[in-house]
């Protein structure tokens, strides 16, 4: 019994981020780095879903990019959602130049 592609993928993808995370956590701190990540791993997934089950490789490549456009959004979404530092300020009209 095999794993089917649509799901070797997004796996796939994942130990991507995973050891571009180990080998340089930095990449994920700028817009550009994460731009980098989500690529290396949209080709990852996609390149083992094409291995993986060559007859169904658009569908798989599909939900491999789905896959990588959400868990970028979630990223994102966690970012924005944290809160300041104590005594900093993400910025805003109320904010005092130092």
């Amino acid at each position: 019994m095999t794993l089917p592609g649509w799901f070797v993928g997004p796996l796939a993808a994942t130990a991507a981020l995973v050891v571009i995370g180990f080998v340089s956590l930095g990449v994920y701190a700028s817009g550009g780095g994460l731009l980098i990540a989500a690529g290396v791993a949209f080709w990852v997934g996609a390149g083992v879903a094409g291995i993986a089950d060559p007859r169904r490789w658009a569908r798989s490549t599909v939900i491999v990019a789905l896959y990588v456009v959400v868990l970028f959004g979630s990223y994102l979404t966690l970012l924005r959602s944290q809160s300041p530092p104590p005594g900093a300020s993400f910025g805003g009209p109320a904010v005092q130049r130092p």
